[in-house]
């Protein structure tokens, strides 16, 4: 067995540190007086929170900082339930040069976070070793989440943008799959989704970089093993305003799933109940409702309200001049697809059951099959549509 040697230090550093970026809290070479606090629920990315005991000697060190030509200010998100608790920026030491301090705003609440920002001096060059000493009367009445630097070395954020530097067109369809490239940096507008866990667990081998599930359906690609408060957002391009009616393309094999539609951050449209058909292979055009939209540019967001439905497309047409029955859009798109119909008689009695693609083959497929004359319901199981039909022997 090899003999280790346990240093206080641990290995040395890679590289030097580039504070020019968005951080985690929990980012440090060493700290004292710190606890910290996961946050975690199904269906949500897990957010780890750094809590100071700050009546004690609490801090956090990050070692070998190149600040370039200089550092002119800090910027930290935290939430606080105390006046007049702080972070001081030191080097050196926890008692070192002080660069700066930064107040933290009395949120109220632990879970209600903001960004804190203060200017910072005499930080330039490669430096040893920073250190973000947290100071107040009370303990356990802070909550940090993230923090970075800013100056002349730094990079500005760079927002979230359209899938292949264009916005998806309406009227058109919005293929699930195109969701905006996320953007770099700080701030809440360089975020273009929100998944639970951070690897593409799809099956089609498309955008596998990134977080979100994106499968195999019908030939193409669809968004799949969505969780509740999972999120997607799309920069679209409404070409002319007015009314449009709204679909989207979607599975589900388990009852409840579903999903709602914001546009600029408005939910203008009620939320989607996926129907279940019985597996995620099988896909339906549901109805979602009539929007209106001015001309422009817009970001449209799609959150998962109701885990496990596939999205293919979300379709927008125009009102005025696209009279086609929602019934009809998937046969003229070649994109029918076949579902169960289950037959009963007059007196709700379970006659049979087959597949068939669209209604109009359901109904031929009784006419054939049915052994006795009268009247019969015929009933889509995925999307409960229901048609009586009347057989002559």
């Amino acid at each position: 067995m090899k003999e280790l040697t346990f240093t206080k230090e641990g290995p040395a550093q890679i590289e030097n540190f580039d504070p020019y970026d968005w951080y985690p809290a929990l980012t440090s070479s060493k700290q004292k007086g710190i606890r910290s606090r996961s946050n975690w629920a199904p269906g949500k990315v897990a957010e780890h929170l750094l809590l100071p005991l700050s009546t004690k000697e609490s801090w956090i060190r990050v070692s070998g900082v190149d600040f370039g030509s200089a550092a002119t200010g800090f910027t930290v998100q935290a939430a606080s339930t105390a006046d007049n608790n702080k972070i001081e920026i030191r080097t050196g030491s926890a008692t070192g040069t002080l660069a700066g301090t930064c107040t933290l705003k009395n949120t109220g609440s632990k879970s209600t976070f903001a960004e804190n920002s203060c200017e910072v001096t005499g930080l330039k060059g490669v430096v040893e070793s920073v250190f973000l000493v947290f100071k107040g009367n009370q303990d356990s009445t802070m909550a940090i989440k993230a923090w970075g630097f800013e100056g002349s070395g730094s990079t500005p954020p760079e927002p979230q943008s359209a899938y292949n530097g264009k916005a998806q067109e309406i009227p058109g369809k919005i293929e699930a799959e195109y969701y905006d490239v996320p953007g770099t940096g700080r701030g809440s507008d360089v975020a273009s989704y929100s998944d639970s866990d951070s690897e593409n667990q799809g099956d089609a081998n498309f955008r596998t970089s990134e977080g979100v599930d994106v499968v195999l359906a019908n030939d193409n690609y669809a968004v799949g093993y969505t969780m509740a408060d999972e999120w997607l957002e799309y920069t679209v391009n409404v070409t002319t305003a007015g009314e449009y009616k709204v679909s989207a393309y979607v599975a589900s094999g388990v009852d409840n799933s579903g999903f709602e539609l914001y546009v600029d951050g408005e939910a203008k449209l009620n939320p989607v109940q996926v129907p279940n058909g019985g597996d995620w292979n099988t896909y339906s055009l549901v109805d979602i409702g009539t929007v209106s939209l001015s001309a422009g540019e817009h970001l449209l967001k799609v959150l998962i309200t109701g885990s496990y439905v596939n999205i293919d497309f979300i379709e927008f047409a125009d009102k005025n001049t696209d009279k086609t029955p929602i019934a009809d859009r998937l046969k003229l798109q070649g994109l029918e697809t076949e579902a169960t119909y289950d037959v009963f008689d007059l007196n709700g009695n379970h006659v049979m059951s087959f597949k068939a693609k669209g209604s109009q083959a359901a109904v031929e497929m009784l006419k054939q099959s049915a052994k006795n004359q009268g009247a019969y319901w015929v009933r889509n199981r995925m999307n409960g549509t229901s048609k009586m039909v009347r057989v002559a022997r």
